[in-house]
Parts: structure tokens; sequence; C-alpha cells
């Protein structure tokens, strides 16, 4: 995933709204992207909640949300 994030133009990202163990964390999102499109919080079948963002490059001259 790091290593394909310099050729992208569009990231789709789905947070999950708890803490796992684990040691392997994705890429942080820098000031370089800005977010497109935003969903509210869901709850998946397992009761785990997530929501989706859709980011760009912020040199496409994407809106910013707020």
């Amino acid at each position: 995933y790091a290593a394909a994030l310099p050729f992208a133009d569009k990231l789709v990202v789905t947070e999950i709204d708890e803490t796992f163990d684990g040691d392997v964390r994705a890429p942080e999102i820098d000031d370089g992207w800005q977010v497109d499109e935003a969903t509210a919080w869901q709850p998946s079948a397992n009761g785990l909640r997530y929501r989706v963002t859709t980011y760009e490059r912020a040199s496409f001259g994407v809106r910013a949300i707020t």
C-alpha cells in the first residue's frame, strides 16, 4: 500500500471504529490529499461501526469538505 501511494490519484478509505491489536498500520494520509466524499458512521452486520472516506490529491482541484 505504501509503495503504491505515490502513484494514486484517489484513496477510498474504510475506517472501523474499534481498536485492534497488531503491528501493521496503513500510512498516514498527509496534507497532499483532500476529502472528496465521506459517509456517516454506519453499523456493520456484526455490530462494528464503520465509515468510508474518499480522498483525492489536493492538486486536482477537489473541493474541501468541512
